[in-house]
């Protein structure tokens, strides 16, 4: 037996180990706590699965023969009495059933469905041919009716037409009536049926049996009304025109099979025009079903198209109703409901704890692996250091070069601390958005984007391309006139003129201080690619719906253009009366000012001619100093007068689609980077910012709650809140930092639209209109797909935006644009059409990850350079002192030469970025600030001295650089101890003295490969190191001694190809 028992030993695959040489780790222990929680949640899963039956699903041939099935059906026509429905069915076998009535029920039905009678006799109608003559035969067609008395004449040419008459003349002769066999009394009965009935319907429920052949049957107006020609005149009255508009509740072929929804189910067909046929053409699948217990269904499932046949279709003159034609399939589909084999199930356990089990052991041991060849990490300020954990000496990894290491782990360091930084901790949701969103901003510092360029593909023109290279513009120059609106005195048949050219609330408008600061950083974010603001939270716009809530402006109608002119006396003559002075034109312009000296005040005498000319020059005033306010100052095109010709024609003009137009034409040309100034309805542009976005909101001295139409005058009067030390930093930051918290996609939900004109409530529709806005030659594209969300509707990735043509109107006069805009015309033609709606497939997630992908994140630097000067200074002084205390004890001649030029090049490199900071020079943050603001105010205040041109900021910058109160700033503090720039002693002496020029030659990007550092060489802006001084003034001191090492064998590396002075190696 011992033998046997040996033998079997020798077989054993699974040979134990002694406890004693066990290693138990930690993360074995993870890795076995969560392979187990694993294990258990797929067998809780499998044993689901397996307790669940499975449906087997067979195809055979169907050989039964001779057989009957069952059609059941529940069918409700609405606009059809039951009196005129019959039930027909037929079949290719030539057995036909007409004006079924057994197995069958109807109910009389109201117009609002309620039931009225249920009934079981009396389905179809009674069979009603032509009346009877008296002399036997059927009337024909023109002949004259004479009906019979049926033998109770008293003479021969009495004849018996009612019903009423047949019985008296059966009185008179003694002699008793059955009115069921009377002709007249027949047809009159169903008259009266039909007159009770009118404006019922009809439900039909019930079950025929037939052959197993193919057929129809078909409910419809009944057989004995084929041929109204035929009928009575008040029969006629009765049936024709009849609507069968029906639904089907329920069909079937057979019994019920569970888990099977037969398709006409639940379907409902409205009829467009009377009579006419349905038809429904069913191929039927006969099914057998067998459940878990063995208890077996035959029935049928079926498919079906339908068709309807008008009257002038139908060549056979069918009667009016539903056909159903069927034919069967001769393959039969067989269900079989089976238990999972219990064999199966244990397969599936074990091949899960088996491959469990056999995955964490591969994990486990790689794990193990790794951390034996990775040693022990340790900490030093922001990098780490390999070193082995059995000796103190240096290792062998670190013998291939220590600065690419440490250089490597602490960018992987510091970009690990801007993702963990993204997590939020706790809060409300709102607060963990906000929390989201803003640490999201610190990890695109350094990429603002985009980063797909396919739809923001001139980004290189774009402002925001500017301040991120330090060219700051400052505030925008705003042309706006709203301020004399109030000096034209209007008389009561002006004003009625006013609001016929659709202006009666446009010059309502206040004249609202205008924010430049604001304007000017709400324009950075402007994109004309798409007419939309790129914010952090997604796109936003300005809609057709917002210029219809805040000003009043008619959005729908048509478009606003015409002819084009470079001169202004004819045109003024005509429509004026007058001809303004040379000095007070320019081209096809003429000066706001000429209009308020001339036309402000209307006589009181004055002919109903004056008076439409002075109308006509303060609406071109209006338009001129609002929505369509100009960068040239004061002047406004005369080509808008000849649209104020007709009051009431100027009334149907889309006045509001125009200013948004104009509007997006302003902001597009005002984000360029070339610009300084900016035109259109800039209160709209205000306005519209305040309401949805808290940022530079003033506080309100009056209670909103009462709103008044049109929106924008909630902002009229005095206001709180600091604006007047907020510079167009301020607002950047902002908007930078922007927070979904801070955005309100929908404010006009809150308010009452009570006080809405009913006239703008019927063109809001058009806010979500996909479609060309025109103004003249100014055509921008409206595309609320892009913001969804301004309509409280959810946001998915918008379809692509192409490029396309903006046109001018040249220097031609005389021209008539018209005919030069046909496709943006057309486009405008289809407003109604384009609407958009909100998607089915909505995920905001995919929406956001797109729009990360293709917007500019930020348009400051939220990172100063300062403060990665100073980072990258110390991490470098660190990297020094870390190779200097390395001990050299038991170090060969390899590893001493190696320490040496590690020790050469961050030194060297501490040297370089002490003499690069060194030549950044910044102001403080008051000094700069100042200035800036300054600039801003004067601009503001309209100062009579000479604004300075697009170079201006180039001029500032150089001029702060050799301002002589300026400081030298370094990242690093005090000038690091050249002392221990070399610590290595005597013993390594002779090794500096060999390899020194060998070390001088050593690049430290030479080791730096592209793979690990893609991103190469990174320029920094002096706008963005002097904004960082701002940031830590504190820090702005260096020493002397560091402005002589403004050279190194860095500067001179031919790898690095500097655009500036200001160049760090990432």
């Amino acid at each position: 037996m011992e033998r046997v028992f040996g033998k079997v030993r020798n077989l054993d695959v699974y040979p134990k180990v002694n406890e004693d040489f066990y290693s138990r780790t930690l993360s074995g222990g993870v890795i076995t706590l969560l392979s187990s929680l694993a294990i258990v949640l797929l067998i809780i899963s499998e044993f689901s699965l397996y307790l669940r039956t499975v449906t087997e699903t067979k195809l055979v041939v169907d050989t039964s023969r001779g057989e009957k099935f069952r059609i059941n059906f529940n069918v409700t026509f609405p606009d059809v009495p039951c009196t005129l429905l019959s039930v027909d069915a037929t079949d290719i076998s030539g057995e036909r059933h007409l004006d079924i009535r057994h197995d069958i029920l109807k109910e009389r039905i109201d117009a609002y469905g309620n039931v009225k009678e249920v009934r079981r006799d009396g389905i179809g109608a009674p069979e009603i041919g032509r009346p009877l003559q008296k002399h036997g035969g059927r009337l024909e067609h023109n002949e004259e009716y004479c009906g019979t008395c049926f033998g109770a004449e008293m003479s021969d040419d009495q004849c018996c037409n009612s019903c009423e008459e047949v019985r008296e003349a059966y009185r008179k002769k003694g002699w008793s009536l059955s009115d069921d066999l009377i002709d007249q009394c027949k047809r009159e009965n169903f008259v009266e049926k039909l007159k009770e009935e009118k404006g019922e319907g009809c439900n039909l429920h019930g079950s025929l049996e037939v052959n197993k052949v193919a057929g129809n049957f078909h409910i419809a107006i009944g057989k004995s009304l084929q041929n109204p020609d035929t009928l009575p005149l008040e029969l006629m009255a009765h049936v024709q025109g009849y609507n069968i508009t029906h639904s089907i509740n329920k069909l079937s072929f057979g019994d019920h099979i569970p888990g099977i929804l037969n398709p006409l189910d639940s379907v409902q067909w409205v009829q467009e025009k009377p009579n006419g046929v349905y038809q429904y053409f069913i191929k039927v699948v006969p099914t057998k079903y067998t459940d878990i217990k063995g208890h077996s269904v035959k029935s049928n499932q079926f498919s079906v198209t339908e068709h309807y046949k008008s009257p002038e279709e139908d060549r056979f003159q069918s009667s009016a109703g539903v056909y159903f034609f069927y034919d069967f399939s001769p393959i039969q589909v067989t269900f079989m409901e089976k238990h999972t084999p219990f064999l199966h199930f244990l397969t599936h356990v074990c091949a899960i704890v088996g491959g469990i089990f056999t995955v964490a052991g591969i994990v486990d041991a790689f794990v193990v692996s790794e951390s034996g060849n990775f040693g022990e990490i340790v900490h030093h300020s922001e990098f780490v250091c390999v070193r082995s954990a059995s000796s103190s000496t240096i290792s062998k990894s670190c013998e291939t070069d220590c600065l690419k290491l440490a250089f490597k782990i602490w960018f992987m360091t510091f970009a690990r601390h801007q993702m963990l930084s993204a997590v939020p901790s706790s809060g409300s949701p709102n607060e963990t958005a906000d929390v989201t969103y803003a640490n999201m901003l610190d990890y695109f510092a350094t990429n603002p984007g985009p980063i797909d360029d396919s739809v923001l593909y001139d980004q290189d023109k774009h402002v925001s391309a500017a301040v991120w290279e330090g060219q700051e513009r400052g505030a925008l120059r705003c042309h706006e006139h709203t301020s004399k609106l109030d000096r034209w005195l209007l008389n009561d048949k002006q004003i009625e003129l006013v609001k016929k050219a659709g202006f009666g609330y446009l010059r309502l408008i206040p004249a609202i201080s205008l924010d430049n600061p604001l304007i000017s950083a709400l324009v950075e974010r402007w994109r004309k690619e798409t007419n939309t603001f790129h914010m952090t939270v997604g796109e936003m716009t300005i809609t057709l719906e917002d210029v219809a809530y805040l000003l009043g402006l008619r959005i729908d109608g048509n478009p606003v253009i015409g002819v084009t002119y470079t001169t202004c006396d004819s045109v003024c003559i005509k429509y004026l009366g007058k001809v303004p002075e040379s000095g007070y034109t320019s081209g096809g312009m003429v000066k706001l000012s000429w209009l308020k000296e001339v036309f402000s005040e209307c006589p009181q005498n004055a002919s109903i001619e004056d008076i439409e000319r002075h109308t006509r020059a303060y609406l071109l005033y209006l338009v001129g100093s609002t929505i369509f306010s100009t960068t040239t100052g004061n002047k406004v095109p005369v080509m808008y007068l000849p649209l104020f010709e007709n009051f009431d024609v100027s009334g149907n003009y889309a006045w509001g689609a125009a200013a948004l137009a104009f509007l997006y034409r302003a902001l597009g040309n005002a984000s360029l980077r070339s610009q300084s100034t900016i035109s259109g309805c800039l209160t709209l542009l205000q306005c519209w910012s305040y309401y949805h976005l808290n940022v530079g909101r003033p506080k309100l001295h009056h209670d909103p709650i009462h709103e008044c139409f049109p929106f924008v005058l909630r902002w009229k009067g005095k206001h709180s809140g600091p604006t007047s030390n907020r510079d167009v930093a301020f607002y950047r930051k902002a908007l930078d930092s922007l927070k979904p918290s801070d955005v309100g996609w929908c404010p006009y939900a809150n308010i009452s639209h009570t006080v809405i004109p009913e006239s703008i409530l019927n063109q809001l529709i058009l806010g979500r209109s996909e479609t060309m806005l025109i103004c003249f030659d100014k055509a921008e594209r409206h595309l609320p797909d892009r913001c969804m969300r301004q309509f409280n509707l959810p946001q998915t990735v918008p379809k692509e935006v192409h490029k396309w043509e903006r046109k001018t109107r040249g220097v031609d006069g005389g021209v008539d644009l018209s005919g030069k805009m046909d496709l943006e015309l057309s486009e405008w033609a289809n407003r109604h059409v384009n609407i958009m709606g909100a998607e089915k497939d909505f995920d905001g997630v995919d929406y956001m990850q797109w729009f990360l992908r293709i917007t500019r994140q930020i348009v400051g630097r939220p990172i100063p350079i300062s403060s990665e000067f100073q980072k990258m200074n110390s991490a470098l002084r660190d990297i020094a002192h870390l190779a200097d205390t390395i001990s050299t004890h038991g170090m060969d001649e390899k590893q001493l030469h190696s320490l040496t030029r590690i020790r050469y090049i961050a030194h060297e490199c501490v040297r370089d970025y002490a003499g690069s900071s060194a030549q950044v020079v910044a102001t403080s943050e008051s000094d700069v600030g100042k200035m800036i603001r300054g600039k801003e105010r004067i601009r503001r205040s309209g100062a009579a001295s000479k604004r300075r041109r697009k170079d201006e900021p180039e001029e500032y910058y150089a001029t702060t650089i050799h301002a002589p109160h300026s400081r030298f700033y370094s990242p690093v503090g005090d000038a690091p101890d050249q002392s221990q720039f070399y610590h290595l002693g005597n013993e390594l002496d002779h090794l500096c003295k060999d390899n020194v020029n060998e070390a001088r030659d050593y690049n430290a990007t030479d080791d730096l490969e592209d793979s690990e550092y893609p991103h190469g060489v990174k320029e920094i802006d002096e706008d963005d190191i002097s904004h960082g001084s701002e940031e830590n003034p504190c820090e702005a001191h260096l020493g002397v001694d560091i402005l002589n090492h403004s050279h190194s064998s860095l500067h001179n590396n031919e790898d690095v190809k500097r655009e500036n002075e200001y160049t760090i190696i990432a």
